[in-house]
């Protein structure tokens, strides 16, 4: 359970950052080396805080060294050198031995991955249906701290982004409501061969890129679909 926890507390930190981004290259067996890297979002610390009962506002939210061995132990991950800071960040390199491993044989599977010698492809499926899977599968925990913030993809409720941003302005102030507004995840990897075609982003040789706002993640108004052939 407590290696659910600490991994929960991660996935906070993609689905709740004003500044996540990973970055790196995929190999043709499916192994990847990755560096990912987040920053809380200021309003998203204080409700955490207030969550844990930490009333100092500079004290680290997240234990790196656990962190690093709770995620080595998760299916198709070689190893992990997360580093955090009191400004809310996480970040480090990620040894992957098998990029489809995540979830494997659950119904939050969301990756799909296929390589051969003429080609590939690689894609990445967020929707209502599995959102609260994924959610639920990496730890009970990361969908109550999601539950906090009232998104759709912990809580199942169907809203229109306007509507949500508009129940985060009412709860927790405008201020909030603006930083999840003004939020991105930024994907930039390398494929093992020259990119044909994206879906959700776009391509310049080798490498695809993704810039995913976070307001799109937690609503999930559409179904939100990432896509690399190869």
């Amino acid at each position: 359970m407590k290696h659910k926890s600490l991994t929960a507390l991660a996935a906070v930190l993609v689905f709740t950052s004003c500044a996540a981004g990973l970055r790196g290259e995929i190999k043709s067996d499916g192994s990847a080396a990755l560096d990912f890297s987040s920053s809380l979002l200021p309003s998203i610390g204080r409700l955490i805080r207030q969550a844990q009962g930490i009333n100092t506002s500079g004290t680290v939210i997240l234990n790196a060294a656990e962190i690093n061995n709770s995620f080595e132990k998760a299916p198709g991950v070689k190893s992990v050198k997360f580093q955090t800071s009191q400004s809310d960040t996480l970040e480090g390199p990620i040894v992957i031995e098998k990029i489809d491993a995540f979830l494997e044989g659950t119904k939050a599977k969301f990756i799909n991955w296929k390589s051969s010698p003429a080609g590939g492809s690689f894609e990445v499926v967020l929707n209502r249906e599995n959102g609260a899977l994924i959610l639920s599968q990496i730890s009970p925990d990361v969908t109550d701290y999601i539950s906090t913030l009232m998104a759709p993809i912990a809580t199942g409720e169907i809203l229109t982004k306007k509507e949500y941003l508009s129940l985060l302005t009412d709860v927790y102030g405008k201020k909030m409501a603006d930083e999840i507004t003004a939020a991105f995840f930024n994907v930039s990897l390398i494929f093992p061969s020259t990119v044909r075609r994206v879906t959700g982003g776009k391509s310049q040789g080798r490498t695809a890129s993704f810039s995913v706002p976070l307001c799109d993640m937690l609503v999930l108004e559409k179904p939100l679909v990432l896509k690399v052939e190869w």
